[in-house]
């Protein structure tokens, strides 16, 4: 009897101590801070058979599930949706093998994750299995931000590499293309990059050049040059700007180069980069701009230049001189240089410009005052400088001063009216000559045609020859003539009458078989005028003192 009241004594403390792990574990169970469910497959050929037998409190933190709702319901009824996923047959599977389950459940989209758990499924005894999870929600909404961030910046940077490669595509174009030579080089000389200008130089290609030093490829005369010029770029820490030569196959060559020191991201001085120009060209233009600007500068002929709204550029000394201002400087206007008067605006408007547009130049004469009261006569020479596709760029007028030139071509020109009415007069005396032969007889011969004018001269001369010589003769001498028509024949008559005024008379001596001819059919009438067939017998007859008689 003692010893079994012994058995039940330790029997009963047995069953205290599995009653206070039982009530340890379900205090562990109950405070865990993992959510659980556990159930049991009544059916081990069925997975509908599992059953819900125990659910934390933490179900109903995490999920929002009242565990009392689910406890004794299978897993079917209470989370319909799970079966799609596999979830039942799996937990089913873990109590069958002993082999715990892990999974995650995500519940959402892509975009946004409403919840996510982490699914832990344990085997336990007597058919049952223990499903833990844990709300990842936080971290999976969290983990898919970041990879939409990242996918957003793996976008962004492959966006960016895209633009940065195409520009720098483009820069690479542009500086092959650039009439310069670039380049870099690091603090030892060594080419780090070079465009096509600068490898073209040496007639290699820019691959070829990058990575070799200068002193390698360039005469040592002009690398120490260079590199003493790249020094004082370091030494100041900017850029420096200076002009080179190089002697190149064809001659020297100048370059306009800039050298500017580049600094790593601890504010070091890591490398040169150069920008060389040639401007070989430039320099040529600049030297012929001097020497026609000395030519403009001291030439006689003034010379201005003036923009296209008329606006001075320039004006050389003797223009300045010939106008003889008080101020003529570029910056005014070119109308400016004349007088209101002369409407050299409307002028230009209307002449000079359509006339420089259709023919290349106007060239006139203008006459103007100058301020001490005297003029002078300019020779205007205007036309268009145009650039290399012919647009006008430039109004340039061409002066000289003709004053002195107009004046003595005046002069000129009246010293020759002068000779020129000598010269007639004394032909009208050779043509027209009178030649006393006695102290009452005069000879006047003619030869040649007689027109109008000389017809005039004959009655001129003749009467001025009768009223001198008091001539009581005077004898027309027509041998020569070969030609008599009726204004000549009426000319010879209305002399005739016109000596006769004088007290004298007419004598018409050599008249040919021909011209009688004509004198008869036009009818002239010549009576009172005497008439010999030859001037040795009409002389003879006034020499005898022979009668007087008219032909009749």
């Amino acid at each position: 009897m003692g010893a079994e009241l012994q058995e039940l004594d330790q029997l009963r403390q047995k069953v205290i101590q599995l009653e206070q792990e039982l009530a340890l574990y379900q205090a562990l169970f109950a405070c865990s801070p993992v959510g659980t469910f556990v159930y049991k497959l009544e059916d081990s050929n069925d997975d509908r058979s599992l059953r819900l037998v125990a659910a934390n409190p933490v179900v109903e933190a995490l999920a929002n599930i009242v565990p009392a709702e689910l406890v004794g319901k299978t897993l079917d009824e209470n989370f319909p949706g799970l079966r799609e996923q596999g979830i039942p047959q799996a937990y089913a599977q873990v109590i069958r093998t002993g082999t715990p389950f892990s999974t995650e459940s995500v519940y959402g989209d892509e975009r946004v994750i409403t919840s996510a758990f982490d699914v832990h499924a344990v085997p336990l005894p007597e058919q049952h299995v223990a499903v833990m999870f844990e709300n990842i929600t936080a971290r999976k909404q969290a983990e898919q931000s970041l990879s939409q961030i990242n996918a957003e910046l793996e976008q962004r940077i492959a966006e960016r590499t895209a633009e940065l490669r195409h520009n720098q595509m483009l820069l690479r174009s542009v500086l092959d293309n650039s009439p310069a030579a670039i380049y870099i080089k690091d603090l030892n000389g060594t080419f780090l990059a070079v465009n096509q200008k600068t490898a073209a130089l040496l007639n290699i290609t820019p691959e070829e050049m990058q990575g070799r030093r200068d002193t390698d490829l360039f005469p040592a005369e002009f690398v120490a040059q260079w590199r003493a010029n790249e020094q004082q770029a370091i030494a100041t820490g900017t850029a420096v700007i200076l002009e080179e030569t190089v002697n190149q196959p064809d001659g020297m060559h100048y370059f306009l180069s800039v050298r500017t020191p580049l600094y790593d991201d601890a504010g070091q001085i890591y490398a040169i980069s150069g920008v060389s120009t040639d401007i070989t060209e430039r320099k040529q233009r600049e030297a012929e701009l001097r020497v026609f600007k000395a030519l403009a500068d001291n030439a006689f002929d003034g010379i201005a230049m003036a923009d296209l709204d008329g606006t001075l550029t320039y004006i050389n000394p003797a223009c300045k001189a010939m106008f003889q201002l008080p101020e003529i400087e570029a910056g005014l206007s070119a109308l400016s240089l004349y007088p209101a008067e002369l409407g050299m605006d409307t002028l230009l408007q209307r002449e000079i410009v359509p006339t420089i547009m259709e023919r290349g130049a106007w060239i006139q004469e203008i006459e103007l005052p100058r301020p001490n009261g005297s003029r002078w006569i300019s020779q205007n020479n205007v036309f268009a400088v145009r650039d290399e596709q012919g647009k006008p760029i430039k109004i340039a007028n061409l002066l000289r001063d003709v004053t002195a030139q107009r004046r003595q071509e005046a002069e000129r020109e009246a010293l020759q009216q002068q000779l020129i009415t000598a010269q007639r007069h004394a032909l009208r005396e050779l043509s027209t000559p009178l030649i006393p032969i006695s102290e009452r007889v005069v000879i006047m011969p003619l030869i040649g045609a007689i027109d109008s004018d000389r017809a005039r001269q004959v009655m001129e001369t003749l009467l001025e020859g009768v009223a001198k010589h008091r001539a009581e003769l005077a004898i027309l001498d027509i041998t020569g003539v070969q030609v008599v028509d009726t204004q000549v024949a009426q000319a010879f008559i209305q002399a005739a009458q016109a000596v006769r005024l004088l007290g004298a008379q007419v004598m018409i001596t050599g008249i040919q078989p021909q011209i009688a001819q004509t004198l008869v059919h036009l009818g002239v009438d010549l009576s009172g005028i005497l008439t010999r067939g030859s001037l040795q017998a009409g002389i003879a007859a006034a020499l005898h003192g022979a009668e007087h008689h008219p032909t009749g």
